[in-house]
């Protein structure tokens, strides 16, 4: 069956960087941002910001900027390569070695105090056992807290040590991509992919996630691969919606689309339709991505950070609400009916599907939820075009919502 592949080109502007309903722009224009250049982000618990930049460490909370350089702080470098954060510690991967911020307490780590092959952090991720693994540019490292255990060509224990990319599987793999091709790790082996042995589009393998699905997407120089239950995919400008064959960087969001970024602009993915983003006609590298609970996509390019939101940029929480707040996107994506509820309390939740003339379809969602702000998915693909009604009750209210379908 031939895969339908839609492409929708959506441009905020003609020459240069502009704000509109979709887009925000964030410069040191406009901001203390101390650079320009974008080169890693994640959001926190309390969504706070950290991003890196080519000249320090930036905090963000939505309101005040804090700048973290060498001359005002004990980061080790101003060059920011990684970020992740796990269990409210961030770890912060530089060019001059890996910093731990807990509790406002910084522990650096290097190769003077450690085992740490090179201070080169480019990639960080945690596995299922909460090691931390890190890649660089002499090795990749695997730390318990105690314990490291290094794989580099010097203790021959892989062929290529000139670590990028990341990621763990839900076997807990280790997935790792380097200038040479991709490696993958367990407890008793290590398998090496290139482009002679595999479909592999190019050696290069500079980025590496895995969804909801296992399914693995690996960015390289060359074009986008996909891997699933052992088959592979190759996605290049020839035969998909790609902007360009460089993948700067890659996410996934909640509604299974994979988001792309490039030199030319950011793609999103859901299997069928390809959809492009540009803030500018003009040639942007894009080096990170990340999704808010607002569904915002904050992006670090090589002249803005940027954000996107298809449906309206909103970086506004609900946290702060008092009262019971339940709210329907009617497709948000292709199939893709979105529910997000305030709970002041906890509480029991359930949420019934109903017809038009009011008869029950079906319970849709049915659990005992915390209080604070709660979100999930539903697929629309089983129901018919037409409106429906759904009701969402608590143990002390209930509201009704109509869903939407269309195909």
């Amino acid at each position: 069956m031939k895969t339908l592949t839609s492409i929708i080109l959506i441009l905020s502007v003609a020459t240069a960087i502009g704000q509109n309903d979709i887009w925000k722009v964030y410069n040191s224009a406009s901001t203390n941002l101390p650079d320009n250049k974008i080169t890693a982000l994640i959001i926190d618990k309390n969504n706070n910001k950290w991003i890196g930049s080519q000249e320090g460490l930036i905090l963000f909370d939505g309101n005040n900027w804090k700048v973290f350089t060498t001359k005002n702080s004990n980061l080790p470098s101003d060059k920011i390569l990684s970020i992740l954060e796990v269990e409210n510690t961030i770890w912060i991967g530089t060019a001059s070695g890996l910093l731990q911020i807990e509790e406002k307490k910084w522990n650096m780590i290097n190769t003077k105090n450690s085992n740490l092959p090179s201070d080169k952090i480019r990639k960080i991720v945690i596995d299922y056992n909460k090691n931390i693994w890190l890649a660089t540019e002499k090795g990749l490292a695997k730390y318990d807290g105690e314990k490291w255990v290094i794989f580099s060509r010097k203790n021959k224990k892989i062929k290529n040590d000139d670590f990028i990319s990341l990621a763990i599987d839900k076997e807990n793999n280790i997935w790792a991509g380097t200038n040479s091709g991709l490696l993958v790790i367990n407890n008793k082996t290590v398998n090496e992919y290139n482009s002679k042995n595999s479909p592999l589009p190019d050696n290069h393998v500079w980025n590496i996630i895995i969804d909801k699905n296992n399914t693995k997407w690996i960015g390289t120089k060359k074009g986008l691969l996909s891997l699933s239950d052992e088959s592979w995919k190759v996605y290049t400008q020839e035969n998909s919606g790609l902007p360009h064959n460089i993948i700067n960087c890659l996410t996934a969001d909640d509604y299974d689309r994979i988001w792309i970024g490039t030199q030319e602009g950011i793609s999103s993915f859901d299997g069928v339709e390809w959809k492009l983003y540009k803030a500018t006609k003009k040639k942007m590298n894009h080096y990170s991505i990340y999704i808010d609970e607002n569904d915002n996509k904050w992006i670090g390019t090589e002249k803005a950070l940027l954000v996107l939101n298809q449906e309206g940029v909103n970086e506004k929480t609900l946290t702060n609400k008092s009262n019971l707040v339940f709210e329907v996107i009617n497709n948000i994506s292709k199939n893709n009916t979105k529910f997000s509820y305030y709970l002041p309390i906890a509480s029991k939740v359930s949420i019934k599907l109903y017809t038009f003339q009011g008869k029950e379809i079906t319970t849709i969602f049915e659990e005992k939820n915390l209080k604070g702000q709660h979100h999930f998915y539903y697929n629309t693909r089983h129901l018919s075009r037409g409106t429906y009604f759904c009701q969402f009750r608590t143990n002390e209210s209930k509201q009704t919502q109509k869903i939407v379908v269309m195909k």
